[in-house]
């Protein structure tokens, strides 16, 4: 479904992480989300995606509108948000991150 999209939109009025906005950078869409939760940990606007204020419809009508209007910018943020997800959010990398926990814990 969302590689049929151009854009990715959460609007989230609280969030954790943000699986869904972790699988839309990992395909390269181009997002725009609200400053809720751990959601800073994917998204810095005009890098890796266009953060707004919760509940803030005006502002997310007009990124969404930047957004519509300018493809090169889609193109930079959806290539960067897939960077990011790639580096810092692939299963390899978790993966790895748990065993290293696990092992340390096993050494206690």
């Amino acid at each position: 479904m969302l590689s049929a999209t151009d854009i990715f939109v959460n609007p989230s009025y609280s969030e954790g992480l943000g699986i869904s906005v972790m699988e839309a950078a990992s395909i390269g869409l181009p997002i725009i989300a609200t400053d809720v939760g751990g959601t800073r940990e994917i998204i810095t606007t005009d890098k890796t995606g266009i953060l707004i204020k919760a509940r803030d419809v005006g502002q997310l009508a007009e990124e969404l509108c930047r957004l519509r209007a300018n493809a090169e910018l889609r193109k930079k943020l959806g290539g960067n948000a897939r960077i990011l997800a790639e580096r810092k959010f692939n299963w390899d990398k978790i993966t790895g991150e748990y065993i290293k926990l696990y092992a340390s814990l096993a050494e206690k």
